[in-house]
């Protein structure tokens, strides 16, 4: 949250919030998966202001639907997920279907 936190007001006093800096600076595309729960009223606002300049907030949230076994196949979906966001090709989970 202390990088969240950072990165919202600006702040770029290392490589990642300097990236993160530039990234929202160029307006290309910043995906943040914020990782500590429960959220605090700060990180929310945090994470809602970041999402108002066009950061993707995506936490790794377990989806039940995925049925997944194992904690790689729920590291595949998160990463799967994650590079969907982002327009990267993969194959590391089976989407759901409702047929």
């Amino acid at each position: 949250m202390n990088t969240l936190a950072k990165i919202a007001c600006g702040i770029a006093d290392d490589l990642i919030t300097r990236a993160a800096s530039v990234m929202i600076k160029e307006n290309k595309t910043l995906l943040l998966a914020p990782r500590e729960m429960p959220f605090s009223a700060i990180a929310l606002e945090n994470m809602l202001k970041l999402s108002r300049l066009g950061v993707i907030i995506a936490p790794p949230v377990a989806a039940y639907y995925a049925e997944t076994k194992t904690i790689d196949e729920m590291e595949n979906f998160f990463i799967g997920k994650w590079f969907d966001l982002v327009n990267i090709e993969h194959n590391l989970y089976k989407r759901w279907s409702s047929e």
